[in-house]
């Protein structure tokens, strides 16, 4: 089957269900308030963190939802329990029905819609945690503050991210996602040229018996899949993770992609991930393009009260192994263009 087929088709799953519903005539819903979802609280009058140590971790495993289990990874972000005939939040563009939320309100429209349609162009998803276990890239999450103590509960830890480059040893060799580990770390997220400060701040970070909680104002998540890097900006993102010792355990990264950056985004590594797109890159607008904005459950600007939806939900699981404090530079650099098999 082509690439436009597929598409076709997959753009009839998604508007089929919206259509049978609209002419069944049944009455309309509001999404409920709700804080059912979301991150744990700050704790109140707790310490601030004791600082002085920093402690490094490497992601080594991302969840990123396939099948089901986007359901139960991300955050309830609106602060709503959306229904899929609710009225009282944005609505996909050229959607009579806004996008259904998972358990507890989860928005996450990356992997109810997105991840279903890489799967169903046998674009491997999964492999993106084959590159990380071989080095080929990671995310760094540098905190100070952070204890063993497995109920540790303060505010003002200090925390920031490093995307880190592919691991660089002689001779080839793998990560051990441990100590040893020394990750390079791309030149244009630090601060002028300092490696021990990341672009990348997690305000008010706190921690609360045990559970980890950070806020940003946009991440760039960098994911090789299929042999191409897809860069996801990924707006206001939540960063959470509950540690033991050296594991950070239940991470999750969760936000709101800017669908149009999206789009430009697949506009420039389509062709990488698919022979179809490399013949005819037209087909990025005249079917991707409109199946990411029908893909899109939420507001860029963290509103949802109405109107077109602008932004697609994500959310991604993630575990991380404690690795060496970086003090290796990478010049980040951009992959030229080259087309799938």
């Amino acid at each position: 089957m082509t690439f436009k087929k597929t598409f076709g088709a997959l753009l009839f799953g998604l508007l089929a269900p919206t259509l049978a519903a609209t002419g069944c005539g049944s009455d309309d819903e509001a999404a409920s308030d709700s804080t059912a979802g979301q991150p744990v609280a700050a704790p109140t009058g707790a310490a601030a963190a004791s600082k002085g140590t920093r402690r490094t971790f490497a992601i080594n495993n991302l969840n990123l939802g396939v099948g089901d289990a986007w359901k139960t990874l991300g955050y309830n972000l609106d602060s709503k329990v959306t229904k899929p005939k609710a009225t009282d939040v944005c609505k996909p563009k050229g959607v009579a029905e806004p996008i259904a939320d998972g358990s507890n309100g989860i928005d996450n429209a990356f992997g109810a819609k997105i991840l279903a349609q890489l799967a169903n162009l046998k674009i491997n998803v999964d492999g993106v945690n084959t590159n990380l276990t071989d080095g080929n890239f990671s995310v760094l999450l540098d905190v100070d503050g952070l204890t063993d103590a497995a109920d540790q509960t303060n505010t003002a830890l200090t925390a920031q991210i490093f995307p880190a480059a592919a691991f660089d040893v002689p001779g080839g060799k793998k990560p051990a996602f441990d100590k040893t580990d020394s990750w390079p770390v791309y030149d244009n997220v630090i601060v002028n040229g300092d490696v021990t400060k990341s672009k990348i701040v997690l305000d008010g970070a706190y921690i609360n018996k045990g559970q980890f909680v950070g806020r940003t104002k946009t991440l760039t998540l960098s994911l090789t899949i299929a042999g191409a890097a897809i860069a996801l900006d990924i707006e206001s993102p939540i960063i959470t993770f509950t540690h033991s010792g050296s594991d950070l355990k239940t991470g999750v990264i969760a936000g709101v992609l800017n669908t149009q950056k999206l789009i430009e985004t697949l506009k420039a590594v389509g062709p990488s991930i698919s022979a179809d797109l490399c013949k005819d890159p037209s087909q990025i607008d005249n079917v991707v393009a409109p199946l990411a904005e029908r893909s899109s459950d939420s507001m860029v600007n963290g509103a949802n009260n109405g109107g077109t939806c602008d932004g697609i939900s994500i959310g991604i699981g993630f575990t991380a192994k404690e690795v060496a404090v970086p003090t290796k530079i990478a010049k980040a650099s951009t992959a030229p263009t080259t087309c799938a098999p």
